[in-house]
């Protein structure tokens, strides 16, 4: 049963967004792009400082616009489907702000959605000069034939139907040279039974070496069929009833959506940490750049194999050319690390493009307890602190410093002093200390009544840290006369 309330609803969001009125310019305040597909159109744009969401619009025939979706999408791409094939389609993409309200619009962007016929199937039999390209019959000057149970033809007849496929004839050489649409170079000489395929030389026909060589006939050269096809990716069918071969070839430049790269960079934080305690943890950042031209399909990136990461923000994303992405990653050293022990830190950076890229950082384990310093202020210098025999001071010169580097934890502190002592009290007698963070401490102190002027008279009190370990430390004070 439908529920109609949720149709209302919905019916009322499409009119809603459908009615919101905004002025723009007629270039738009942010781009549109539309790429034809078969039956489709592919729609990316730029996103608008203080979007939120984008509505993608058709316009009709009567020149009004109309929802393409009933909600808009958080996302720079959409995809109309279900076109008729050659026809006329144009759109605008309406962007809106945390409060539905729309706060630009793209430039009005028109296509034809066009289908293209992504298996290239040839067809050529020996001894006759008509071939077959998906059905359609064409014809070569030149008819192929069978050497050494192979079969031979003039190339230039099977490259030229493959889009992004050149061929080039240097005669200095007596040589081939075909580029494919990914970049593959195939070098082939005349009378030589080897070729260069990037760089590395192959036999041209592993199971009968020193033979498969190209030849000249009719001042036309007569290339291995077999060979160029398997580097051409092409699958290759034999008809032994025809004499015919049959090879299937991808079209990746109008069929395949074009991939290229991306950059990554640091985003330095203002401590960079070469070391973490177990269980310690610790956040960094990672700049990623679509570096595609325009014209390129978005990336989509995700990750994976997360080594002692515990966290990845956002996980994923897709960036049109051009843009970037700023990503928060979360170190997290394992409780059980060994002190000293160098630990990797990875991640796999996955793009829909086929990167797999592994981004790694070595960290070492130290111990969760930290120095802490004991230490008279630093700008007082060398002062020398003069109290009388007997006399009870207050000495505010000293102060507590937690020596330990950005990202370590805090250190949580407690004083104490012996009852029959020297030190009457230390305060504050409990507190915590953040890395690089001083304590001043006040310290009351009574000067034995025994001491001669100028007499070095040490004083005593505990400092214990719940990470580290109890330790005593002293200061010394001078007697003088008074």
């Amino acid at each position: 049963m439908i529920n109609r309330k949720v149709c209302s609803l919905s019916l009322s969001l499409v009119l809603l967004f459908s009615l919101i009125p905004i002025k723009s310019s007629a270039q738009g305040d942010f781009q549109l792009k539309a790429k034809p597909g078969c039956k489709e159109i592919i729609l990316s744009w730029t996103p608008l400082e203080g979007a939120i969401n984008y509505q993608p619009y058709v316009f009709l025939p009567d020149g009004t616009t109309y929802p393409l979706i009933d909600f808009p999408i958080d996302t720079f791409t959409f995809t109309h489907q279900g076109l008729t094939d050659g026809k006329d389609y144009c759109y605008e993409i309406v962007a809106y702000d945390k409060d539905i309200k729309a706060i630009g619009k793209t430039n009005k962007v028109c296509t034809k959605p066009k289908c293209v016929n992504c298996d290239i199937v040839l067809q050529y039999t020996v001894g006759k000069k008509q071939y077959f390209v998906n059905n359609l019959p064409f014809v070569m000057d030149s008819v192929p034939e069978i050497k050494n149970s192979r079969m031979f033809l003039v190339i230039s007849f099977v490259t030229k139907h493959i889009p992004g496929t050149t061929i080039e004839w240097l005669q200095s050489e007596k040589r081939i040279t075909i580029t494919t649409a990914e970049g593959k170079i195939i070098k082939l000489w005349v009378d030589n039974p080897k070729a260069e395929v990037d760089g590395s030389w192959v036999d041209i026909d592993p199971a009968n070496p020193g033979q498969g060589a190209p030849y000249l006939k009719d001042n036309r050269t007569e290339v291995p069929m077999r060979f160029v096809g398997n580097h051409l990716n092409a699958k290759i069918d034999w008809d032994g009833a025809t004499s015919t071969v049959i090879l299937k070839v991808r079209d990746t430049v109008n069929c395949d959506p074009p991939c290229c790269d991306y950059s990554l960079t640091n985003v330095i934080p203002p401590e960079l940490i070469r070391e973490l305690a177990p269980g310690q943890s610790y956040s960094y950042k990672y700049k990623f750049i679509n570096t595609c031209p325009e014209g390129h399909l978005p990336l989509k990136f995700f990750f994976s194999h997360l080594e002692n990461i515990t966290l990845i923000t956002p996980d994923t994303f897709s960036l049109l050319p051009g843009q970037s992405q700023v990503i928060e990653v979360v170190f997290q050293m394992p409780t059980n690390a060994t002190m000293d022990a160098e630990v990797i830190f990875s991640f796999r950076v996955n793009t829909d493009c086929g990167h797999n890229e592994e981004i790694s950082w070595a960290l070492r384990s130290r111990s969760s307890c930290c120095d802490w310093v004991f230490r008279m202020k630093p700008e007082l210098g060398k002062k020398q602190i003069y109290i009388c025999p007997g006399e009870t001071v207050t000495i505010e010169d000293y102060e507590l410093f937690n020596n330990c580097q950005a990202g370590a934890n805090d250190l949580t502190v407690t004083l104490s002093w012996p009852i029959d002592g020297d030190v009457l009290s230390v305060s504050p007698k409990s507190f915590t200390l953040q890395p690089q963070e001083r304590k001043t401490l006040s310290i009351t102190v009574r000067m034995k009544k025994t001491c001669k002027p100028g007499e070095a008279v040490s004083f005593h009190f505990n400092i214990n840290s719940q990470e580290c370990t109890k330790k005593t430390v002293e200061f010394i004070a001078y007697c003088k006369q008074c």
